[in-house]
């Protein structure tokens, strides 16, 4: 057992090492095995220090579950022994994480809690800490009134702290000849407290490092999912978007009681284009044809590449009579810009209570009937009337 214990702490001073020095490597392995002996060898006094030094490692990389979880087994720990300084340690501790995902209302919470029980119980030094801890906070929040008088306590408390300090070296010095000793360890503690606010403005600053970066994810990710949605070619609405849409629109329809009209349009003998022009001028065309049926629909409309030479067309608060003006209006801005002649089936129909899949369906079937009919026209349902 003895031995367990001794490769436990060698374990702690491993992870420490590797994670101040400068190496590659992290000490979270070396922390997770420590804690497992300790919890073998249930040794729970240590187990808090690892418990909190491997949450904060789990949260600096990410794995903020993890983190979450051994601070709930910490502050486990603290209940079961009734130990009140365990718990506020595992609060302050939580207020960080959610200091650093900026839900600063729940962080501040929790940081007065932890400043009571301190102030309460006069520990001093605690209190030091989360003191900046508020101050960080604060800066964050953009409360520069409230940072400014959190320093001023700040302030008083670390000269009431070394003049406590102080007075006992005094004490000490008049019964001993460790006056040496004594100053400089009155010394270390003005120089630990100064290396505190630079700690917290190094978090503060990588905090707004995180912020930024975040908010470059979040563009990325909105980027990603417009590319998703769209069509490269047309720069139309892809059909994995149209089913959402449609199911959405058909739902506002019979919610509100308004018109919802359905257009499909196939772009006749495609294939004669790619004969005798190639493959890159039949993409070129259908790259027009995409931006000549956006400018012809409305800002509430919406235009899918439904696939191949095919595009369907969903006009909300809008009859076949609507379709039918699209229809006209989209061969005229054709025929004014593209240099060779394309010609539209096309079949529309008004929502009348069918599923979306039934009324993809009958509107297909209209642009069929519209090519068995001579194509190049528009065969509207007479149900749609």
């Amino acid at each position: 057992m003895g031995d367990e214990i001794n490769v436990a702490c060698c374990l702690d001073n491993i992870a420490f090492i590797t994670e101040n020095g400068e190496y590659e490597e992290s000490g979270i392995p070396n922390f997770e095995e420590a804690i497992e002996i300790k919890e073998r060898l249930n040794m729970k006094t240590e187990l808090l220090n690892s418990y909190l030094n491997l949450a904060e490692l789990y949260y600096e990389s990410g794995r903020k579950t993890d983190a979450r979880e051994l601070l709930s087994r910490a502050k486990s720990l603290g209940e079961e022994n009734e130990d009140q300084h365990v718990i506020a340690e595992t609060m302050k501790y939580e207020a960080r994480f959610l200091k650093g995902e900026g839900d600063f209302t729940s962080a501040m919470s929790l940081l007065e809690e932890v400043r009571e029980y301190h102030q309460e119980n006069g520990n001093k030094t605690e209190l030091l800490g989360v003191l900046n801890d508020i101050s960080s906070v604060y800066e964050l929040m953009g409360n520069s009134k409230e940072a400014l008088n959190m320093f001023k306590q700040i302030t008083e408390l670390s000269r009431s702290i070394f003049k406590e300090e102080q007075a006992r070296s005094i004490a000490q010095l008049e019964s001993s000849f460790e006056a040496r000793e004594k100053l400089r360890e009155i010394n270390d503690l003005a120089e630990q407290n100064k290396r505190l606010r630079t700690v917290n403005e190094e978090i503060s600053e990588k905090n707004n490092e995180l912020q930024e970066m975040k908010a470059k994810l979040e563009e990325i990710n909105k980027l990603l999912e417009k590319q998703a949605e769209t069509d490269p070619l047309t720069g139309l609405l892809n059909h994995r978007k149209m089913k959402s849409v449609l199911d959405s629109e058909i739902s506002r329809a019979e919610r509100y009681e308004t018109p919802l009209t359905m257009i499909m349009l196939d772009l006749d003998d495609f294939k004669s284009v790619n004969d005798s022009f190639g493959h890159l001028k039949g993409d070129e065309l259908l790259a027009d044809i995409g931006e000549s049926i956006r400018s012809s629909i409305r800002k509430n409309d919406f235009a899918f590449r439904y696939g191949g030479e095919e595009f369907l067309i969903l006009l909300p608060c809008a009859d076949v009579e609507k379709a039918s003006e699209f229809y006209s209006r989209m061969k005229r801005s054709l025929q004014e810009k593209l240099d060779i002649e394309v010609y539209f089936s096309a079949g529309a129909r008004q929502w009348k209570g069918e599923s979306s899949d039934e009324f993809i369906s009958i509107v297909d079937k209209l642009l069929y009937e519209a090519k068995a009919k001579g194509k190049d026209r528009l065969e509207i349902s007479e149900a749609a009337i």
